[in-house]
C-alpha cells in the first residue's frame, strides 16, 4: 500500500475553509465530486513502491484535480 501525504482541506493556515468556498452546482463541485467518488485510482498505487522505504507521495486524487482544473478551464 502506497504512503501518501496527508491532505487537510479545513488547514488554519488559510483564512477560509476551502471545502465551504465550493459552491454545489458549479464546475469546481462537479469535479471534486468525479475525483473523489467516480474515479478509480487504485491502479496509480501499485505505481508507488513506498510501504517501508522512500519518501511519502502525493495523494493522487488532489494530483488529479490540480490536472483536471486548468485542462478543462482552457
Amino acid at each position: 500500500m502506497a504512503r501518501y501525504k496527508p491532505q487537510d482541506r479545513n488547514s488554519m493556515l488559510l483564512p477560509v475553509v476551502l471545502s465551504e468556498q465550493i459552491v454545489p452546482g458549479s464546475f469546481a463541485f462537479a469535479l471534486d465530486y468525479l475525483v473523489d467518488n467516480e474515479l478509480d485510482l487504485k491502479a496509480m498505487d501499485a505505481k508507488f513502491k513506498n510501504d517501508s522505504v522512500g519518501a511519502s507521495a502525493y495523494d493522487p486524487a488532489s494530483c488529479s484535480r490540480s490536472f483536471y482544473w486548468p485542462t478543462a478551464k482552457a
